[in-house]
């Protein structure tokens, strides 16, 4: 499972900062590296520490993407 946490409102993505014991928003998927979030406990946590509604943040599981699991964002 690798889960990212993302902004609908921007297109950012929140990522650990492991070096500051906190998290940031990163606008490049490509170089978040190790910010994949490892449980679904850990990615609850971040959503209550650092977004706020206005964000929309949603959680995506990047090993569903092109699978027959995929979201389905168009409805």
């Amino acid at each position: 499972m690798r889960l990212v946490i993302q902004s609908q409102r921007t297109g950012l993505f929140l990522v650990p900062d492991f070096e500051n014991q906190e998290a940031r928003w990163e606008r490049s998927l490509a170089k978040i590296g190790i910010g994949c979030l490892p449980d679904y406990d850990y990615t609850v946590q971040l959503l209550a520490d650092y977004t706020v509604p206005d964000d929309l943040p949603m959680v995506i599981d990047l090993d569903r993407i092109g699978t027959d699991f995929d979201y389905d964002f168009h409805n």
